[in-house]
């Protein structure tokens, strides 16, 4: 039986990754919103576009996740673990990448 929340984080992914572009003005409440993302409009812009890249690809990277819990190629547990512990890390990658892609967009 598929488990809800495998397929729950790449739909959400995917929906967060299509919004974000879309996010014209800087606020706090939705959108990649780091202090350096908030600077500027050019800033906000470009994390929005950036992120909402990382946020699909991540979407579509953890769809697999839904058949290797369809077939149990893995036990259950081992595979929450796994899911949650890569969730983790891919947004520390997306945080880390766009930053950096911030910070070169500042230095120009």
């Amino acid at each position: 039986m598929i488990a809800t929340h495998y397929l729950l984080f790449p739909v959400l992914f995917i929906i967060l990754g299509l919004i974000a572009p879309h996010l014209k003005t800087i606020n706090g409440i939705i959108g990649y919103r780091t202090y350096r993302a908030m600077k500027n409009q050019r800033n906000w812009d470009y994390a929005q576009k950036y992120s909402g890249r990382c946020f699909i690809n991540v979407g579509l990277a953890t769809l697999p996740f839904i058949a290797i819990d369809y077939f149990n190629l893995i036990e259950s547990k081992l595979l929450t673990s796994i899911f949650f512990v890569g969730i983790t890390l891919t947004f520390a990658f997306i945080i880390y990448k766009t930053e950096q892609g911030l910070k070169r967009l500042e230095s120009q």
